[in-house]
């Protein structure tokens, strides 16, 4: 079942992660704090799976407050985006600290995600396929 915009989810290890869900139609903003590690992510793993199962495919994701990132969590993010890009729909990366931005250049992934300064920028790039492409909305 796909979780409720309010609904926080936390995972309590040496390592504190919280993930806040907000929907801006047909927008879902994730929003991150803490260490995004392999200690904490199996809350992640299942929140964008219930988003994919939801057919809530066009994902903004909020680390301006995530102050670490593994190869755990980059192989999530991979690979949930390309679910997502297989059924029209996209991950979208924002608010990137100087070390996540150096390890997204380092890894290449920063030409594979598209990254933006701000919520809002990212949300206003979906617009076009909103506006172009409308039957591919899933409400």
């Amino acid at each position: 079942m796909l979780p409720k915009s309010r609904i926080i989810f936390k995972e309590w290890s040496v390592f504190l992660m919280e993930i806040k869900l907000r929907h801006r139609d047909p927008v879902t903003i994730l929003s991150m704090n803490g260490a995004l590690v392999l200690e904490n992510t199996a809350s992640l793993k299942k929140i964008l799976d219930d988003l994919l199962i939801a057919d809530r495919v066009w994902i903004v994701m909020n680390f301006k407050e995530v102050d670490s990132i593994d190869s755990a969590a980059l192989a999530i993010l991979i690979n949930r985006k390309a679910d997502c890009q297989k059924k029209n729909g996209d991950i979208l990366l924002v608010g990137l600290n100087e070390t996540i931005q150096r390890i997204f250049l380092d890894t290449a992934l920063s030409g594979f995600f598209r990254i933006f300064a701000s919520v809002e920028e990212a949300c206003k790039s979906f617009s076009s396929l909103r506006d172009g492409e409308s039957h591919l909305l899933k409400k």
